[in-house]
Order: C-alpha cells, then structure tokens, then sequence
C-alpha cells in the first residue's frame, strides 16, 4: 500500500525516502512556527536542506506537502480518537467526560501552530464520526444525562467541546496546559449533561 497520497513520484529508495520526510518535517515547523502565510517552496526546501528541484521530484507544490500533512494528521487523530474512545462506554459520566475532554485538549496542546494550520477545516466524516460515538454513550448512559433528545445533546456538545477548544488553541494556546482551563471545560460539560 502506497504510504504518500499527495506525491508526483514516489520514494523508492531509502535516501529518497529520507528527503520527503525532511521537507514534510520542514512543512510541519513553519506551519507550526510561522503559519501557513511564510510557507513556500523555497523556504520548505532551504529549512529541509535540499534543493527546490528534489522537492520539485516529490511534490508539484507547497499545497501538496500541506495535503500530505493533513492526511497524516487526519490519520494519526482518527488512530488516537479510536483509541480514546474504546474504554469511555464503561465509565460512568464524570469520568467520561474528564477523558474525553482530556484527549480533545491534549491533541489541541501538543502543537497548537501545526493543529491550526492543519484543522483550518475539519474532514467530512470527523464531526459525525464524533457525533455518533458521543450519542452511543449517551444512549448507554440515557439514566445518568439530563438531555431527552440525545441526538441533539450529542451534536451540541461536540460543536461546543470543537469550538471551545479549537478557538483556546488559536487565540490562547497557554491555557491548554492550564490545569484550571481543563477542569471548567469538563465542568461545563459535565454540568449540561448531567441529571
């Protein structure tokens, strides 16, 4: 299975391999330092130490190596958030919630610049995917949650939790380590849903 999605060639051997990993490296740090407004070929090439010829080899543009990013990004928070997510049906609500909103604010916190510039817009099939792992719960927690509407409940929550969050990373990233920022979010969901 081919790994690169967004290449015009594809790596075939190690060193070749080794040189689209730099320039998405290189991608990723003045995305994550700079935004997406600094972001240029010859500036991803110069930061990765090559030249804008081999980037040229792999990929037609700067837009392609944001592709290539995002697809990753997108796979290793679908990874993560499946993971997450396999343990919370058996917790009791608070407890739910306080991992949930520890997973949402950890995958915000841990490049705040790089999450931005990637999550600009968030995949079709991520909001529902969410939505319905969120009204699972609920509906195997229908005795624990205030809401009757539950479908509603979940979508209001998600929209919330993705709002809240999201804008904390842009504007005021620092408050993402904050352990107070953490405990009112939780709280605000806690005390929507609870009976």
């Amino acid at each position: 299975m081919n790994k690169y999605n967004s290449l015009k060639k594809l790596p075939k051997q190690d060193r070749s391999e080794a040189t689209v990993e730099v320039l998405l490296e290189a991608t990723a740090r003045i995305l994550s330092k700079e935004g997406k407004a600094r972001l240029s070929t010859n500036r991803i090439a110069q930061l990765a130490g090559v030249s804008v010829g081999s980037l040229y080899q792999y990929f037609p543009n700067k837009e392609a190596l944001v592709a290539e990013l995002r697809r990753r990004y997108e796979e290793a928070f679908l990874n993560r958030l499946m993971a997450a997510a396999a343990g919370l049906g058996a917790l009791p609500l608070r407890e739910a919630i306080h991992q949930f909103t520890r997973f949402l604010v950890d995958i915000h916190a841990e490049d705040p610049g790089l999450h931005n510039a990637l999550a600009e817009e968030i995949p079709d099939w991520e909001l529902p995917l969410i939505q319905r792992m969120a009204l699972t719960y609920l509906e195997a927690h229908r005795d624990e949650v205030r809401p009757e509407n539950l479908d509603l409940a979940s979508r209001i929550l998600l929209q919330a939790g993705e709002a809240l969050v999201h804008e904390t990373a842009l504007r005021s990233p620092e408050l993402l380590t904050n352990a107070e920022f953490n405990v009112e979010v939780e709280e605000l969901f806690y005390r929507y849903l609870r009976k």
